[in-house]
């Protein structure tokens, strides 16, 4: 296997790469389940909540305007003390995945250039981001925002790094196997780490796997941060 060539800048994303989305977003459904519904209801109203318009619109208050919009038209009371519980224990903790923070610190140790790209809401994505509390290890203009799906990532990419950018140089770390071989097919340079959520039922680990058939050694990917970040270490390590 070739070595990663000079690494001189890093980006991450953040939902399911870093922050422990997929708990929050099983908390969402617990709000509708507590109602008597069921999950595929939960996830429906998740869905119908998450974008309008081509743009990503998920947060906290439009899951419970579309939650209660549902349990209007079925004449269910909303549940208003048991869901301000929920909502206080989903912020008890930063919501960081394991090694996340410790992947982030090496980074900025071996003087990384270090950009995390949030994809949705901003105000809510926002609030994530300070709970999460990564500003205290990247500064806050290296942390970007989008909510537009069409141009996602790879606009944004192109906006920090020029529109001839071809992922030279750079390491990327992700949780979508879709999105990560749309990424590496137009960043030809680029050498991607994806996370695999085994809770993202959109997934499989043959997903993950056929990305790896396509791109080889351009892509690794594994189930846990930790192992993520000693590969990444050891490929940047050896290049040194």
């Amino acid at each position: 296997m070739n070595k990663l060539p000079q690494i001189e800048q890093v980006v991450f994303d953040f939902d399911n790469t870093l922050f422990n989305t997929e708990k929050f977003k099983q908390k969402l459904y617990k709000m509708a389940k507590i109602h008597g519904y069921s999950h595929e209801r939960a996830r429906n109203i998740y869905k119908r909540s998450r974008t309008e318009n081509e743009r990503i619109i998920m947060s906290l208050s439009s899951f419970i305007n579309v939650l209660k919009e549902d349990l209007q038209k079925d004449e269910i009371d909303f549940k208003s003390e048991k869901v301000s519980d929920m909502i206080t224990d989903m912020k008890n903790n930063d919501g960081l995945l394991p090694y996340a923070a410790e992947l982030l610190k090496y980074c900025k140790q071996q003087d990384l250039d270090t950009y995390v790209l949030s994809l949705g809401y901003k105000e809510w994505q926002e609030e994530k981001i300070e709970q999460s509390g990564i500003k205290s290890i990247l500064d806050e203009e290296n942390i970007l925002y989008t909510d537009n799906i069409e141009n996602g990532k790879q606009g944004i990419l192109r906006d920090l790094f020029g529109k001839n950018f071809s992922g030279e140089n750079t390491a990327f770390f992700n949780d979508k196997p879709d999105e990560t071989g749309d990424i590496l097919h137009d960043f030809k340079q680029l050498r991607a780490f994806v996370r695999f959520e085994e809770r993202d039922d959109r997934y499989r680990q043959a997903d993950f796997e056929q990305l790896k058939d396509r791109f080889d050694e351009r892509i690794f990917w594994s189930e846990q941060l930790k192992v993520l970040l000693n590969k990444f270490k050891k490929l940047y390590e050896d290049k040194q």
